[in-house]
Parts: C-alpha cells; structure tokens; sequence
C-alpha cells in the first residue's frame, strides 16, 4: 500500500547553556492518509498530536538531570464497521540524567512510566515501564558510533489491534565518507 505521511516539528529550548535550569518544549503533528486500496485502507489513516517538556537540571557544566512530560492524543479518521474505536492518549513520565563523558563520549538514560488510555471504554488503560537510552562515541569528527535502547508505540495496520508496542535496540555507525 502506499501512503503519504506529513509531519510537523517545533522545538525550543530556554535557557543559557550555563544556566542552572534549562526548560525544553517541543510540539508535533503527524498524519499518515493512505492512496492506494482505499476501501479496506481508510480505517489506517490516523493524525497524531505531541507535546513534551522537559527540564534540565544542570549539576556541573557536563551532566544534568532531567525530568520529562510526553502527552500524545491519536485518533483515526474512520472506525471499521464492527470494530471499537482504536483512538488512544499516551503521556510518559520520565526521569534521567544526560552527561557528556568526555568531549567524544556521551550519554542520555531516560526512565519511567507510561500510561495509555483508550477512547474505547471496553479497553482499560495501561501502565507499562517506558525507557529511552542513547550512548554516543565519536572518536572522529566524521565518524559516530551510536547505541541506543527504548520503547516506542506503533499505530496497528489491523482493524482489530489497537496499536503496536515496540522494545527496541539499535546499534548505529555513521561515516562521512568525501573527496
């Protein structure tokens, strides 16, 4: 099938880098409408809004704590005949620290929980431990190695699946390769 995808990002943080607190805010839209096989494909379009605020807690010039807000509301554009709403609200509570081990090596750890709640009254709510943890190496300044855990939700192509919950790892070397 093929769809076309439009999203949308805003994103600004207040604060000087050596300030105490730094405050990040960022805002998105994403929308997914499907072109092709339009009569079994439009209870797959959905539009999904975010917001996330999070505060730095800066201890020392190259480690700060954080603590993190991440509401997001999805809805379908239509229900499937026979089938409860799958339109969903998503807020992670997160905890963590960023540092900056050494002017090549970083770290960003973020931990908490996440609650799901579902339009659908037949479908309770759920509380799961959410987690995101990146590590970064750049020996060279055209070379990063990355390492990266987490959680992440997926909007379900089944009528009847709510959505998808993900556990992930990835293992990431990006090389500039030129003249």
């Amino acid at each position: 099938d093929k769809w076309l995808q439009t999203g949308v990002q805003g994103f600004y943080r207040f604060g000087a880098p050596g300030a105490l607190i730094n405050l990040e805010t960022e805002l998105g839209w994403l929308g997914r409408q499907y072109q092709t096989n339009r009569q079994q494909t439009q209870y797959l379009d959905f539009k999904s809004w975010e917001v996330r605020e999070t505060a730095f807690f800066n201890v020392s010039s190259k480690t700060s704590l954080l603590a993190e807000v991440l509401h997001s509301n999805t809805s379908y554009d239509a229900e499937a005949p026979g089938f409860p709403s799958r339109d969903y609200q998503t807020t992670h509570y997160r905890v963590g620290m960023h540092w900056i081990a050494t002017g090549t090596t970083s770290g960003d750890v973020r931990i908490g929980k996440m609650k799901r709640e579902f339009d659908n009254p037949s479908k309770g709510s759920t509380d799961q431990l959410d987690w995101n943890a990146t590590l970064t190496w750049a020996p060279l300044v055209y070379s990063v190695f990355s390492v990266q855990t987490g959680t992440q939700s997926q909007q379900s192509y089944l009528s009847s699946v709510q959505l998808i919950q993900n556990r992930f790892g990835l293992i990431d070397w990006t090389h500039q390769f030129n003249y």
